[in-house]
């Protein structure tokens, strides 16, 4: 069966999944969203590096609602406010399109019942779902992670670490995202980075603890910042000097009887010399509980594809977009509402 598939954003993650909606025998490309003043207008073969499409990217939601498809892979980069985004995947909803979304929607009850009210309510009039996935959170967390613990009799907490060196990215917006450049006093817990991210990140936390058949008592952040010991210029164009920030440790922690339960972490880097922060990505999963594990997970570079040189070239991005395109057609046959990914048999806290 073949699908029709819009793809929405292409900036550093979403160039990959439009890569492979081309590319993939049983998908059609059916439209393009974009933002950059650069993209719109030409064909989407050409923006990600591959041979002519005749679909053209364009900048406006009224052309892609007109569209006709089955489903939209929706990436854009997140902000907050989410209303912008909830206005926009709710308008791909109502229009008859499932969406399956980047950053965020992971676990909607996070930010109330009204929150998942309104989102159900466009996926009933459009008859469609919405599902929020991606390689890590997603893959990792919501289901590697879970899974695991088919193998447990018990399980006293989880923790989930992922180190990335952000430093070879071709776009300066990771550098933003993460503070990197700033004084360590500029980035702090109040930070609005903190704040974006602790909104998806809680999300997580509450997705695999509702898989676990356990509810937390309280989520907490927690933020620590490395600095960089000489100045360096990044793959992007910006310069680290010396005595900023150029790596950042990020928990999200979920308790339960005033114990770290859940805890999701992430250490990243923009510079490659700050001790304790090698140029080496890697995911470990920690079990605590009968028997515990310990899982590392690395990534090797095996694609050999030419991408256009403002692409930033990393197999994470290959994997991000697999659960995106895996998903298409769990979520365009599942019943219009909230998709949720179960794993089966995996640890839980009391029989159903």
């Amino acid at each position: 069966m073949s699908y029709r598939i819009i793809q929405w954003a292409t900036g550093a993650k979403g160039i990959y999944s439009l890569r492979e909606i081309i590319r993939h025998p049983d998908l059609e490309l059916a439209g393009l969203r974009v933002y950059g003043t650069d993209k719109i207008g030409r064909d989407a073969g050409d923006i990600a590096g591959m041979a002519p499409t005749g679909v053209i990217a364009t900048d406006s939601i009224d052309d892609i609602l007109a569209i006709d498809a089955d489903c939209v892979i929706y990436a854009a980069q997140v902000r907050l406010p989410m209303d912008e985004h909830d206005d926009n995947v709710c308008r791909l909803l109502e229009s008859g399109k499932n969406v399956i979304a980047l950053t965020g929607y992971y676990w909607p009850l996070t930010h109330g019942q009204g929150y998942v009210d309104k989102l159900e309510a466009s996926c009933r009039k459009g008859g469609t779902t919405l599902f929020g996935t991606g390689y890590s959170p997603g893959f990792i967390t919501e289901r590697l992670a879970i899974r695991l613990t088919e193998a447990c009799n018990q399980v006293d907490s989880i923790h989930y670490i992922e180190t990335c060196d952000c430093s070879r990215n071709k776009e300066s917006i990771i550098v933003d995202v993460m503070g990197c450049g700033k004084t360590p006093e500029e980035v702090n817990i109040n930070s609005y980075t903190t704040e974006l991210t602790t909104h998806y990140h809680y999300e997580v936390l509450d997705a695999m603890a509702n898989a676990l058949g356990v509810e937390l008592d309280e989520k907490r952040t927690e933020l620590e910042t490395a600095v960089a010991i000489r100045d360096e210029e990044l793959e992007c164009g910006l310069v680290i000097r010396k005595g900023t920030v150029g790596a950042t440790i990020r928990r999200w922690i979920g308790y339960i009887n005033g114990k770290a339960f859940i805890t999701s972490e992430h250490r990243w880097n923009v510079v490659s010399h700050i001790p304790g922060f090698e140029a080496d990505d890697s995911w470990q999963i920690f079990i605590e509980g009968r028997p515990g594990m310990h899982m590392t997970l690395k990534l090797d570079q095996t694609f050999k594809d030419e991408m256009p040189d403002e692409v930033s070239i990393k197999p994470l991005f290959e994997a991000v977009a697999a659960p995106l395109i895996r998903a298409i057609p769990e979520i365009c046959k599942a019943p219009p509402g909230l998709f949720r990914a179960r794993e089966f048999a995996a640890w839980r806290a009391r029989m159903d």
